[in-house]
């Protein structure tokens, strides 16, 4: 039974506090990196999600979309500024960008409508909400909320939460 996985990005795999300054070498990364996706995204994006984007937090979803099949929908303010096609590319640099499908509404609503809009649109299910805004009342039993990191404990929270909808 295939899951959708509503996916932020600061305060989830990005943390708030970064790891380190970013000074990146975009020569560098295009020859790395030869995603098409990469050519239009600046510079300082990329050493940010190369840099910051915690390798821990980026392998419990990752994990999470292989165990429970799921597919993620990116809700992240991220999809206001940058493509499908080059959230994909960024993803890509932690094995992140198979997974995703989609983004939820880019029009002026909250979160939590958006995601209940793309939810009843698509019939979805099984499905799981990873935010650092607190949505548990809007999505019980559907949500974990991040404080600054997605967290080896509520990476095992969210196992719970999804062994539950697919019993």
């Amino acid at each position: 039974m295939r899951g959708i996985l509503f996916l932020d990005f600061d305060g989830v795999i990005n943390p708030y506090m970064y790891k380190q300054e970013v000074k990146p070498d975009r020569k560098k990364w295009l020859r790395i990196w030869k995603h098409p996706g990469f050519l239009h995204i600046p510079t300082y994006t990329i050493g940010q999600v190369n840099t910051n984007f915690d390798v821990d937090a980026c392998r419990y979803v990752k994990n999470l979309c292989d165990r429970f099949d799921l597919k993620i929908v990116v809700t992240s303010s991220w999809k206001e500024f940058y493509s499908l096609k080059q959230i994909k590319a960024l993803l890509s640099l932690r094995q992140l960008d198979t997974y995703v499908i989609d983004t939820t509404s880019k029009e002026n609503q909250s979160r939590p409508h958006k995601i209940r809009a793309y939810i009843e649109a698509h019939h979805i299910q099984v499905y799981l909400v990873l935010d650092d805004i607190d949505m548990r009342a809007d999505f019980p039993g559907h949500c974990i909320k991040t404080y600054n990191l997605f967290s080896k404990e509520q990476y095992q929270l969210a196992i719970q939460l999804l062994e539950v909808q697919h019993a």
